[in-house]
């Protein structure tokens, strides 16, 4: 046999790391698309539903929130309990969500199902570059991450003009909708192809305090910025909410330095390139976040149609 055949088991193997990674990157996708997506439909989403600005906002602050709370938990979780099962129901949980935010009628309820669906996004999101590392070569390895940063970017950078044009052809509920069949297809790949993924060390503990304290940290800081834009950063609930987070910092740095096992290992952040690395993609993030505020002014205030955007 020649050197260069690749055996049946071989061939089988890469085809499922190749599926396996296709899952992934469909869900990643559909997470990050969701993140822009909605920008574009907010003042359709206000005028249907009867909604004003500072209670339709929520439709992306309790995705964004529920994501920002729970991301690294899920993330130690998986660690301990396997990342497989983890994203398969994250996957799902975000995949029913969607169908359920697409019949929403209400605002409250549109809103309480895009928490739901940041729930599934999370268990997903938190996962995904880590199932992706465990499964690819060593020789790719490098390659598959950076698929998985241009899928980030590709649903970042497609979510306006398609939600546009979804809204303007076939109406708000399809932004949501049109996750249901790409989920579905999602969550068999990663059913049938994707390994087990058993946690590599048993025995693990989880970091309860830390996760209790970093959750809490970050809900009172969004809440805290949210409420400042709308009732002023002298209110006196909204110097509370942003103390409350300063102070859980510097409480969730304590407990982390001290834990036998932390949710994050603050000695990575010694490393300058690491360091660097996250700071690049805090600018990305707050950049990007003017997409929040554009369609309010191009639809509201000059006039153009979702199908513009």
């Amino acid at each position: 046999m020649s050197e260069n055949t690749i055996s049946p088991d071989e061939a089988e193997k890469t085809s499922s790391v190749v599926l396996s990674m296709l899952g992934v990157n469909m869900m990643v996708l559909m997470a990050t698309l969701d993140m822009s997506i909605v920008n574009v439909s907010l003042p359709t989403l206000a005028t249907t539903l009867g909604a004003d600005f500072a209670t339709i906002q929520w439709v992306i602050l309790s995705y964004v929130l529920v994501i920002a709370c729970l991301l690294m938990l899920i993330s130690r979780l998986g660690d301990m309990k396997g990342k497989k099962s983890i994203f398969a129901r994250g996957l799902s949980i975000f995949t029913a969500a969607s169908l359920l935010c697409g019949l929403a009628p209400s605002a409250p309820w549109l809103i309480a199902f895009r928490a739901l669906q940041g729930v599934g996004a999370a268990m997903s999101q938190a996962l995904g570059i880590a199932i992706v590392t465990e499964i690819a070569p060593p020789g790719r390895r490098g390659r598959a991450i950076g698929l998985v940063g241009a899928t980030v970017s590709m649903g970042l950078a497609l979510g306006p003009s398609l939600g546009g044009l979804l809204i303007d052809l076939a109406g708000w509920r399809f932004i949501f909708l049109v996750n249901v069949p790409l989920g579905l297809v999602a969550l068999r790949i990663v059913a049938r192809y994707m390994p087990a993924l058993p946690p590599v060390h048993s025995g693990q503990r989880f970091d309860l305090p830390g996760a209790v304290i970093a959750a809490v940290t970050l809900g009172c800081y969004c809440l805290g910025m949210t409420m400042g834009q709308k009732t002023g950063f002298a209110n006196m609930t909204t110097m509370c909410l942003l103390g409350l987070s300063l102070a859980g910092l510097a409480v969730f740095l304590q407990v982390e330095r001290n834990a036998a096992e932390p949710m994050i290992d603050l000695s990575l952040f010694r490393d300058p390139l690491f360091s660097l690395n996250l700071l690049m993609s805090v600018l990305v993030f707050v950049s990007l976040s003017g997409g929040f505020i554009v369609p309010f002014f191009l639809q509201l205030a000059q006039g153009r149609t979702p199908r513009e955007m």
